[in-house]
């Protein structure tokens, strides 16, 4: 994805959020809105956000799970 396209997406659910906020502000909707569709709403200001950074997934390679032998009961595992 390139630079364009991530701003464009940053400001489509900037202006997305604006609408929601707008429509939220009428108080014929703070009547109808029951805690379940509030909580239902939480997911469209979070989703965008990548908390463990972004992750690229090379499709063309396996990934190792395991090491090409077991280790021999004398040697250490690898990581602890």
């Amino acid at each position: 994805m390139n630079n364009t396209t991530k701003i464009v997406y940053k400001f489509r659910e900037y202006i997305n959020i604006l609408l929601i906020q707008d429509i939220l502000s009428d108080e014929a909707w703070t009547d109808t809105l029951t805690d379940e569709d509030k909580r239902g709403l939480t997911p469209l200001f979070w989703t965008h956000l990548a908390p463990y950074g972004e992750v690229k997934l090379n499709m063309d390679r396996r990934l190792t799970l395991r090491e090409a032998h077991p280790p021999e009961p004398d040697e250490p595992l690898v990581g602890l």
